[in-house]
Order: structure tokens, then C-alpha cells, then sequence
């Protein structure tokens, strides 16, 4: 997946508006424009709606609310299914990155999500299936990573390399590399859910990684560490490799009616080795 509307960190560090950007109730703002973004005070994320495919064929706003603890995504793209139409999404501010994977030691994610036709926010899990079958939903839950070899690239446009990690998504949507990668071999177990491994290149030359998790998750307070070794481990990656962004988001292809995705009680931390919070006491060579 290419994102030609993602920022570098230096760039949300200078403002925090865009013309467009429609301020609510106190602590809550609205993104409604393609690349509108907001750079929160109160927690170390910013906010982008990044409608990067927008076709015409629909709408896409993010709101955040409470300063930021937690956002959500109202949409409806009617267009080719088979493109993505946006990646609205948080970005964890650029503390402890870039970082070069090998001194990752944790990979501390933690949230709660929904995604639901817009008014069947109670509905049972089977009553949700038959809704997103209704409306054509083919979207998914995503944290994002972009790598370089070179420590200024991984933080910019373009970064050559991607890793993604889906906690959630429906069955209408694939991984670059569905029909090549091997999953039954390179799954790993994080918190007691498998994940599996895909890669392939997309369009714009992006060598893209993505974990797929057997059993969808709504919910999760887990190291996801384990993903990115297991990458560089395998020889797959160099771990010298920088990591240098860090996004939870929601990937949007199409869905017929009003959907809405909502997020809160969200971390997004990488720990490197010799940090406070490391737990290890290796060291990299």
C-alpha cells in the first residue's frame, strides 16, 4: 500500500491546522479534506484523513475527540473495490525513532476498535458479518510501518519498505503476496493469537510485509516485538534496517452505505534497547 499524503515527522511538528480542519465541541476537531491532518498537545499522536485514492466516489471524514484519546472515521466509497481509497489513521509522534530494527526490543500496541455500518453499532458479530456483506465492506484495521536503509528516507514520502500488521479485516480484502507468500509457515503467536505472514510489491515499488491475524481482534495489549524479529531474523530484512513511522489506521477500499470505525484507549510505543522500559538486556552487534 502506497500513501503519497503521509507526512514526515518534521512536517506535523510545525503546525497543527490545516485550512478545512473544523473545530467541535472543546478537545474534538473534524477532517473532512484529502490530507487534513492535526498534530494533538495532549497526546503524542497526530491525525491525518488521508483520503490518498479518493475516487469521487464517496466521502471520508476523521474526527478526534478528547484531545486526541481516542478518533473516528465516518465513510462511504462507492468506487472500484479493488482500490484502496484512504488510510485514515494516527501517527505516534517521532519519539525513539527513527530506529534501526535490530534495537527494537518491544513493540508495545494497545486498543480497542469497531468498525460498523453506521447505526448497527449493537449489533451481534453474526448480524455485523450479514451488514458488511450488505454494503460491500472491504476495509480492514492496520497498524502501518515504513523502513529505509537510510535513517532520513524512513521518516519521509516513500520510504521503500512497508510492514503492516491487520488485527482486523474482512474476507474481501487480500494482502499484496496472498497467492505467493507461505502463512502456515511463517505464522507467530502474539498473546495467544497466530499471525501470518504475507509480502509483495505494490504498485508504486513498495516491498510491503503484511501479519495477518488468524482470529479477528477487537482489542489488544500485547508486544508485537516478535513481528519485526521474526522479519529480520528470517533473513528476509536486514535489521540494520530503519524504522521510521509508526500508524494505526483503518484501510478503506469500499463500502456502499455509511460506515462508521472508531478507536480509543490506544498506546503505539517502540522500545529500543538500553530504554527505560526495556526489558532485555541484549545487545546488538
Amino acid at each position: 500500500m502506497l500513501h503519497p499524503l503521509h507526512f514526515g515527522f518534521l512536517a506535523f511538528l510545525t503546525t497543527s491546522r490545516f485550512v478545512g480542519l473544523t473545530v467541535a465541541d472543546a478537545g474534538d476537531v473534524s477532517l473532512c479534506g484529502q490530507s487534513d491532518w492535526w498534530n494533538s498537545t495532549d497526546v503524542p499522536y497526530s491525525f491525518n484523513n488521508n483520503a490518498w485514492g479518493n475516487d469521487s466516489s464517496g466521502y471520508q471524514c476523521l474526527s478526534t475527540h478528547d484531545g486526541g484519546r481516542s478518533f473516528s472515521v465516518a465513510y462511504k466509497w462507492t468506487g472500484d473495490a479493488s482500490l484502496v481509497k484512504g488510510y485514515p489513521y494516527m501517527k505516534a509522534h517521532p519519539t525513539g525513532l527513527p530506529v534501526q530494527l535490530w534495537n527494537v526490543t518491544q513493540l508495545q500496541i494497545t486498543g480497542n476498535w469497531q468498525t460498523y455500518v453506521t447505526g448497527k453499532e449493537q449489533a451481534s458479530a453474526d448480524e455485523q458479518a450479514i451488514a458488511f456483506n450488505d454494503v460491500s465492506l472491504y476495509a480492514n484495521v492496520a497498524v502501518d510501518m515504513f523502513l529505509s536503509d537510510s535513517r532520513e528516507n524512513s521518516t519521509m514520502v516513500g520510504a521503500p519498505i512497508e510492514i503492516m500488521i491487520w488485527p482486523w479485516w474482512t474476507p474481501t480484502v487480500k494482502p499484496l503476496g496472498w497467492a505467493e507468500s507461505t502463512p502456515d509457515k511463517d505464522t507467530v503467536t502474539i498473546d495467544g493469537t497466530p499471525f501470518s505472514l504475507y509480502h509483495g510489491w505494490n504498485d508504486g515499488g513498495q516491498h510491503v510485509f503484511s501479519w495477518l491475524a488468524r482470529t479477528n481482534l477487537t482489542q489488544t495489549d500485547a508486544d508485537y516485538g516478535p513481528l519485526l524479529e521474526y522479519i529480520w531474523k528470517k533473513g528476509m530484512l536486514s535489521g540494520a534496517l530503519w524504522l521510521g513511522q509508526l500508524e494505526l489506521g483503518t484501510e478503506i477500499k469500499h463500502a456502499a452505505g455509511d460506515m462508521h470505525f472508531e478507536a480509543s484507549n490506544y498506546t503505539l510505543k517502540v522500545i529500543r534497547q538500553g530504554d527505560p522500559e526495556d526489558k532485555t538486556s541484549t545487545t546488538s552487534t
